[in-house]
């Protein structure tokens, strides 16, 4: 066979890949995981903080309903953190932050459709938007507690970089 890259050793090996890899290669690792916290920024900035879409259902104090119960929610799990341990190994705890914001986004879209019903979308939003995020964020503080400063700084800054 004969080789028709332009990028070749005398010896004949194609050297693209090492080429194009190389400036790869130099980037530190960055988990696909940790980038998740910028997708939880995008969401607030979405449904909540933005004005990207005019929701019928944000209210006057829907933005301080949805920050108060994250802030309930976060103090209990400060004052009742013995009962609760890790948030990182309770898996239910995961999915029910998950379903919260699920409800949160689907109430504030569908106030869009059903603007009659916006009245009472706006505060059910708020709440379990609120409730999920804090969630979110304990979680994500307590992961970031577990890594050295260099890395946190790492992954949070690649996070805003995604979100």
């Amino acid at each position: 066979m004969i080789n028709t890259s332009p990028y070749t050793t005398d010896q004949g090996n194609d050297v693209t890949s090492s080429v194009a890899h190389a400036p790869i290669k130099k980037l530190p690792y960055i988990p696909l995981v940790f980038l998740g916290l910028g997708i939880y920024r995008a969401w607030i900035e979405i449904l909540f903080v933005g004005s990207f879409v005019d929701y019928p259902a944000m209210q006057f104090t829907s933005r301080d309903l949805f920050d108060f119960s994250a802030m309930v929610t976060m103090l209990g799990c400060v004052f009742f953190f013995k009962r609760i341990g890790t948030l990182c190994r309770r898996k239910k705890i995961h999915w029910i932050s998950g379903v919260a914001l699920t409800i949160s986004t689907c109430a504030m879209f569908a106030s869009i459709w059903c603007s009659d019903l916006s009245f009472w979308l706006g505060p059910i939003a708020s709440i379990f938007g609120g409730f999920g995020i804090g969630i979110l964020i304990l979680y994500w503080s307590e992961l970031y507690g577990c890594l050295n400063p260099m890395r946190v700084a790492l992954y949070y800054s690649g996070s805003i970089i995604v979100g």
